[in-house]
């Protein structure tokens, strides 16, 4: 038990640095400091490779947890935990649960507002460029994620090393 208590409580941990950077992340997009909204960006990534990095362990600790309090693996969840679990571990599962509950709640809604507006953001630059080159402009090649698609002419829009 103290093993999962610990695995959760690095788990909120990182969560709660993953909200920090989400909201370096809104400060600079807002102030316009592309070098800060950059360094928040490689933080999060790196915050979210640690925690893909971490899931092997994770799932042990699961697993050992489903075969002690006699759970079957479909039936785990955290709160069926807490349950079974004797104390302190169950107060103290209990704490870290309803914190990260919370710290995700918050992450999702910053993570929202991030992401309208940016996305305003963008409208307004297609908006003007479209003002400033014409609505067949070259930016209009480009889709949503930056990649030029096949034009439809059997001729790829972008040309790999070998030509």
């Amino acid at each position: 038990m103290e093993s999962v208590c610990l695995q959760l409580e690095t788990e909120l941990s990182r969560q709660a640095r993953v909200l920090g950077a989400c909201k370096e992340q809104g400060r600079a997009a807002r102030a316009r400091d592309i070098d800060s909204l950059d360094q928040a960006t490689r933080s999060l990534a790196a915050l979210i490779q640690e925690g893909i990095r971490s899931e092997g362990e994770r799932l042990a600790l699961t697993a050992r947890a489903v075969a002690v309090f006699g759970m079957g693996p479909a039936e785990f969840q955290l709160s069926a935990l807490i349950v079974r679990a004797p104390e302190p571990w169950r107060a103290r599962l209990a704490r870290a649960q309803a914190a990260l509950k919370g710290t995700l709640a918050t992450t999702r809604r910053l993570v929202d507002a991030n992401g309208r507006y940016l996305r305003d953001g963008l409208r307004t630059a297609d908006r003007i460029l479209a003002e400033v080159f014409g609505a067949g402009s070259r930016a209009a090649e480009y889709d949503a994620e930056g990649q030029r698609p096949d034009r439809g002419d059997g001729v790829p829009a972008v040309l790999n090393v070998a030509g």
